[in-house]
């Protein structure tokens, strides 16, 4: 094991924050999921190292996740957005490769559990870490037989919505995001993925205000990262995409407390609020969840093996 954490440890930013006994630094899990390659099917189990790498944060990073070169990034455009043609658009789009802009900005998309989701409109990119667990919580929505009021709050990109809409068909979801200029992209996406606009409702509102009734389910990947860490944000990050999709006081947790406080209210009875923080985030949660009406409590795993995914059950 030691082997492989030597060999990948220059892929890592290994500053701060530890899991498991070995550094992994706090916003790790910001990282974008087109920014990754994972095994083929075909590939050997067997060349897994021994000792189980998804009991170890760095260790399954470094051996699943491969940061595309530049190289790479400039080929993927050139085959993905004009079909192998070089042309004067072509090339301005390598010149902003070439400046750090990320590769879904420029390709305009990006891909979600089997979702094409348009940010032309230039949200927070969606993360392979939120698919992770969204997966997950959209099985079990696909259980119930019956329809569904869902609110994807602090929408961004709208990627939770679009992926449950599209395999969830007995759904309706109500997007809620602040900012008003992500909205049309949120309406691309819903047209990209052949979903009937009727199930979709778009909302310029902040966390819960434009909500009205009850929801089934309330999903929320609000701002969890504190401000005081913009210095250790991966340039791309720091750059290009929006501060207000990352930041938030009480050192990342001031949302999830509004959420814990609040989104009780906005529950159907046996109706769930699902909600993505930050990997060192479990305790504080766990404290602002003390004398609150929530008794039913889970903590659900990202793919480093810590437990930032909160699941709330009325």
């Amino acid at each position: 094991m030691l082997v492989y954490f030597l060999l990948f440890a220059d892929i890592l930013d290994l500053t701060s924050s530890s899991f498991n006994g070995l550094p992994v630094p706090p916003t790790i899990r910001l990282r974008r999921s087109m920014d990754r390659i994972s095994p083929s099917e075909g590939d050997d189990a067997g060349s897994i190292p021994a000792g189980g790498i998804l009991q170890n944060p760095v260790l399954w990073y470094a051996f699943h996740m491969h940061y595309p070169t530049l190289e790479e990034k400039i080929a993927t455009v050139l085959a993905k957005k004009y079909a192998g043609q070089n042309s004067l658009a072509f090339r301005a789009d390598e010149l902003r490769l070439k400046h750090g802009e990320p590769l879904e900005y420029v390709l305009g998309y990006a891909e979600f559990l089997g979702c094409k989701i348009d940010i032309s409109c230039r949200p927070m990119i969606p993360r392979y870490e939120t698919a992770f667990w969204v997966d997950r919580a959209i099985k079990e929505l696909a259980e119930q037989n019956r329809s569904l009021r869902v609110a994807d709050t602090f929408a961004g990109s709208g990627n939770v919505g679009i992926a449950i809409l599209k395999h969830v068909p007995h759904t309706i979801v109500e997007f809620s995001e602040l900012d008003a200029s992500l909205l049309p992209g949120i309406a691309h996406s819903v047209d990209l993925n052949k979903i009937d606009p009727a199930r979709a409702k778009l909302i310029a509102a902040n966390a819960l205000e434009g909500l009205t009734g009850q929801y089934d389910d309330i999903f929320a990947v609000p701002p969890y990262v504190s401000p005081n860490a913009l210095s250790e944000l991966d340039p791309e990050m720091r750059d290009h995409e929006p501060h207000l999709a990352f930041f938030a006081e009480e050192g990342g947790r001031a949302f999830h407390r509004l959420l814990i406080e609040k989104a009780w209210d906005y529950l159907l009875p046996g109706g769930t609020l699902y909600m993505e923080s930050d990997m060192d985030h479990e305790a504080g949660t766990r404290k602002m969840l003390e004398g609150t009406k929530w008794s039913k409590v889970e903590f659900w795993p990202d793919p480093y093996d810590a437990t930032p995914n909160v699941v709330l059950r009325k």
